[in-house]
Order: C-alpha cells, then sequence, then structure tokens
C-alpha cells in the first residue's frame, strides 16, 4: 500500500521535510541522490511557476545533514543556458552547490509499446543515481489537465527533445500515454510534492496560484498526483495521466486504498483549464481536432524574446514585422508555447472564444483568396 503523508498547513517547512524524509528515506548515508525539481524556464520564484527554491533548500540540506552525495538537476522546457535559467528561478542557490548540468551527460533509451520504432536521449542522472526524489509542483496543465510528480519526470529529457514528442503524440489521450511510457523507464523512489501554491487556470505557467500550505510526501509518485488531483476537486480517474499510469499498474489512484497520514485538504471552487472540453474529447480521436483549442498570442504583452517560435516544433510561430503570429493550420495544440512564455504573453482562450477565432480566420483566408 503506497504510503502518504500530508503536512498540515503552517507547520514549518524544515520541520515537514525532516518528517518525510525521516519516514520515507530513513538512510540515504553514502546514496548518490538525484533530486529532480521542476524547473520549466525563467520564471522567477514568486510567479510559482517552478519548484520552490525554499522547499529544494530544505531538501538538499536534509539530505547534506544525513550525509548523502546530492545531484540537482533538471531540463528545462526551453532552449538557453541551464544555470542562468536555474539563477533566475532561486533553484541554482538553493541546490548548495549541488547544482549540475543533467542534459550535458546523456544516455540513449529504445521506448515501448506504441512508440517502440522511437530513441530518445534522457539524463545519463537518471539512470545512475542510487535513489531519485521526485519534486514536483502541484498545477493545472492546459493539455493534461494537471502537472505534478509523473510529468515532472518529463525533465528528465533534455534539449528539444520535448517538442519533438509533443508532434508524435499530440492530442491529450496520446500525450498521456507518451509521458507515462518515459515515467515508467525508472519511476521515483520517493516524491515530495510542493503545494504551499497551488495553480489553477490555465497552468503550468499562466494560471492564478491558490495559497494551500501543505507538502505532500509519498512513496509512489501516481499515488502523491491522485492526491493532488483531488486537493483540486478532480477525481483522480477523470485525469489522463492517472488513468493511463494505473491502468498500467504503476500506482494507485483510490484514495481509499492509500495509507494517508494527515487530511487531505480541498481547494473550493477550484479553477480547471479553460481546455479541459479539448482533453475531454482527445479521448475520441474523430473528435480531438474539432475541440483543439489553438494558443492567441497577446500582441501587448509580448516582449519579442522568440522563445515561443524557438520551442514549436511544428514551425507554427511565425515572425513578421517583429511580431509574432500563430498559423492555425500547423498548431497542434500542444501549448508549449504557453507553457515557456515568460511573460504570460500567450492565452488559451475558451472553447467558445476559440470557435469564434477559427471562423473570423476562415472568413479572412477566404476573402483574401477572392480579393
Amino acid at each position: 500500500m503506497s504510503k502518504i503523508i500530508i503536512t498540515a498547513p503552517g507547520t514549518p517547512l524544515r520541520r515537514s521535510i525532516d518528517h518525510i524524509l525521516g519516514s520515507l528515506c530513513p538512510q540515504p548515508a553514502g546514496k548518490r541522490i538525484w533530486v529532480k525539481p521542476n524547473m520549466l524556464g525563467p520564471f522567477e520564484p514568486a510567479q510559482g511557476v517552478t519548484t520552490s527554491p525554499e522547499v529544494l533548500e530544505a531538501v538538499v540540506d536534509a539530505l547534506l545533514n544525513r550525509r548523502a552525495s546530492v545531484v540537482v538537476g533538471d531540463n528545462p522546457g526551453v532552449p538557453g543556458n541551464q544555470e542562468g535559467i536555474a539563477a533566475i528561478t532561486g533553484i541554482l542557490n538553493a541546490s548548495k552547490g549541488c547544482w549540475r548540468n543533467i542534459g550535458a551527460d546523456a544516455s540513449k533509451i529504445r521506448l515501448a509499446g506504441r512508440w517502440s520504432d522511437v530513441t530518445i536521449n534522457i539524463s545519463s542522472i537518471w539512470l545512475q543515481a542510487d535513489m531519485i526524489i521526485n519534486l514536483p509542483c502541484l498545477k493545472t496543465h492546459a493539455l493534461t489537465l494537471m502537472t505534478g510528480a509523473i510529468k515532472n519526470m518529463f525533465g528528465g529529457v533534455p534539449g528539444r527533445t520535448k517538442s519533438y514528442l509533443h508532434t508524435l503524440a499530440p492530442s491529450a489521450k496520446s500525450f498521456a500515454e507518451l509521458l507515462v511510457e518515459i515515467y515508467s523507464i525508472r519511476p521515483p523512489e520517493i516524491t515530495i510534492m510542493d503545494a504551499l501554491n497551488v495553480m489553477e487556470g490555465n497552468g503550468p505557467s499562466g494560471g492564478r496560484l491558490r495559497p494551500l500550505g501543505v507538502i505532500i510526501g509519498g512513496d509512489n509518485s501516481v499515488s502523491v498526483d491522485a492526491v493532488g488531483s483531488m486537493i483540486m476537486g478532480c477525481r483522480p480517474e477523470k485525469i489522463p495521466l492517472l488513468r493511463e499510469a494505473y491502468r498500467r499498474e504503476l500506482g494507485e489512484i483510490d484514495p481509499g486504498k492509500l495509507d494517508v497520514e494527515g487530511e487531505i485538504p480541498l481547494l473550493p471552487r477550484f479553477k480547471m483549464p479553460s481546455t479541459t472540453m479539448a482533453s475531454i474529447a482527445s479521448r475520441f480521436n474523430p473528435l480531438a481536432a474539432i475541440y483543439a483549442v489553438v494558443p492567441q498570442i497577446i500582441k501587448d504583452k509580448c516582449i519579442r524574446c522568440g522563445l515561443c517560435a524557438r520551442t514549436c516544433r511544428s514551425r507554427a510561430i511565425i515572425e513578421k514585422e517583429a511580431l509574432y503570429f500563430i498559423d492555425y493550420n500547423r498548431c497542434i495544440s500542444c501549448y508549449c508555447c504557453a507553457e515557456v512564455c515568460p511573460r504570460q504573453a500567450i492565452r488559451l482562450p475558451s472553447a467558445r472564444d476559440d470557435l469564434f477565432q477559427r471562423i473570423f480566420h476562415l472568413f479572412a483566408k477566404r476573402f483574401r483568396d477572392e480579393s
């Protein structure tokens, strides 16, 4: 039975971390431990997009005090200087000298199942570490509905391979299957989820923070995510990632079958992404293209950094006269552009607004063709 520890709101952070590690990782001395935070991109700590530096520092200190050999590292979702991104997020200083560029040393691995003909690079530390401590934060996600412990392991894939994998699995259902396949390469031994603030709305970078003040620890990432979905007011089986992980027997998602220490808090009137309908419809492949929401660039917020265009593997974002535009015909609705935008200049409209935009683009195209 999976063990879950939920700290009470207001509990001192270091006491929470010491209790979780003491229960789940009693003898780390001499072990090489990869601590895997969420370092999505160049977001400052106050934005709540990446793992809290305070949580990371508390974990690193606790492990070093227990004489473990610690490696902190992640592969961000944007191209660029990893150490520079780690500095902006506060993760570099919080690593207490244990930060490593894990993308510099990669190993090839062949996927299984429907992607058995695909070989990808993963950071070698994923295979070499004696233990993995997964350090996600709890947020919504426009494509997968939520992002937490399972999806955080996608950060073990370096470089632009992430955006390439989106093109292999463009729907919510297929991408969930792919993420679970990658997660299953080697599931982490311990998960410590940062739920001090939970992002609602159009996460994982453009949503609104809801203060919660708890830390969730567990010996199974799937079960930790199941608790996270319940905090959001969503049944675990409604989340594509959790449904697929449970189907593959990678973890328990029934709260009645979990050994839970503490109370599962609930965030009232929690807002899921505006793309929820698209994620649900993608379970039925013929409808996926109809309901997929296309992002929109907010020109007044855009600083022309070009991160979105460099991240987009389908080349749907084009530059014209120093402005960026999204090509509706090329966009696969993976929402990577919205994920990495440091200024929240890419919005995900509601299904209704997106329909109006499609009609407008259709008539505008027809007018241009006729004139």
